[in-house]
């Protein structure tokens, strides 16, 4: 018979364990790695049709194996074990070691602002480095060097076709996980060396405790925005309930009556200029909306400033003055003008732009 005191804490120990971890995540970084240890990383080494599983050790990422289980054929008892240790570290990065594959290598001379945003830029100019597309391949990078001096940056590119890796993936898939990354021997380095490819379905952290965290991030504020919100209404709301009280308690003086109402009418009106001012101006959240349907496919921002109904933004885009014209014929925003002059990017063939505007407030025609 199941214990009734059981079930509470079936359910109460799981919302703690996710409340603390949301609370965590909330911290800086370096105290975030006081309180929670890195994660241990899984790994699935393949050789022919035999998988060997277990955990990579820092620093070296030996992996220690504790499950050993073919991939075809029937159910066996060491695939079961395997799949379910598995089941329980879904939460853990997890990569496949395929030592049997090699990849296709180049390094890149880049410019060192791409840093930034390098995987996609990449991925962007990938059928101008290599033979394939970027939806062909699975790939990875290692930046070598940053030349300071010269604002250049060396990258490792290493690539793998799609096919050379799905069939592996499909048939682990009879594990019930996928990995996220891609282990290869590193055949240009040292013995023993890895190169690492992304599989698509991200690296750092994990899908769930990211959902968990974000979940837990909005209700956090939107509880907080309804509080920003109410707070004032209950203080004007206290504040109308004495002067009322105050008003019934000098019904015989009527000097002191008129007093409070009037003070009464001004709380209001202010409160009433407070609220249409407020109407008035737009949020930053609509202005990131309507700058995002505004401007085309082949733009993209690196920075956006709003100081007061002062807009700044620059980034780069296939034809800038374009942005001038757009910008003009929104309706939302005034003056559009250039802060500096536009400058062609020789690599990507864009226009790197700065560009003022000033912005419409909900009132204005």
């Amino acid at each position: 018979m199941r214990d009734p005191a059981a079930a509470p804490t079936g359910v109460i120990r799981p919302f703690l364990g996710w409340w603390k971890a949301g609370l965590v995540d909330l911290l800086p970084l370096p105290l975030r790695r006081t309180l929670r240890p890195a994660p241990k990383r899984v790994a699935i080494e393949i050789e022919a049709d035999q998988a060997r599983i277990g955990v990579l050790s820092p620093p070296d990422r030996h992996l220690a194996v504790t499950h050993i289980c073919a991939l075809s054929g029937p159910e066996t008892p060491p695939r079961t074990a395997a799949r379910n240790w598995l089941r329980r570290r879904r939460s853990a990065a997890m990569s496949v070691r395929l030592p049997g594959v090699s990849c296709l290598s180049k390094i890149l001379n880049l410019p060192l602002a791409a840093e930034e945003n390098l995987r996609q830029v990449l991925a962007f100019e990938m059928d101008r480095h290599t033979p394939y597309g970027a939806a062909d391949i699975y790939f990875g990078f290692r930046v070598l060097e940053r030349a300071v001096a010269t604002q250049r940056l060396h990258v490792m590119l290493s690539v793998v076709p799609r096919a050379a890796i799905d069939a592996t993936l499909e048939r682990i898939a009879a594990l019930g996980v996928r990995p996220s990354v891609a282990e290869l021997a590193d055949q240009d380095g040292p013995a023993g060396g890895l190169r690492t490819l992304s599989l698509g379905t991200g690296e750092e952290t994990p899908q769930r405790r990211t959902r968990s965290v974000d979940i837990f991030l909005i209700v956090l504020a939107l509880v907080l925005l309804i509080g920003v919100l109410a707070l004032p209404l209950l203080q004007k709301r206290s504040a109308l309930a004495k002067l009322q009280a105050a008003a019934a308690l000098a019904q015989g003086e009527a000097t002191s009556t008129a007093k409070l109402r009037e003070q009464l009418d001004q709380t209001t009106g202010a409160l009433g200029r407070m609220i249409g001012r407020r109407e008035a101006t737009p949020l930053t959240v609509e202005i990131i909306d309507t700058l995002t349907q505004l401007l085309p496919d082949d733009t993209w921002l690196q920075s956006l400033e709003l100081n007061g109904s002062k807009l700044t933004i620059q980034g780069q885009a296939r034809t800038a003055t374009r942005l001038i014209e757009l910008l003009e014929a929104s309706g939302r925003f005034n003056n559009p003008t250039f802060q500096a002059p536009v400058q062609v990017n020789p690599q990507t063939s864009t226009e790197r732009f700065n560009i003022a505007v000033q912005v419409k407030s909900n009132n204005a025609s």
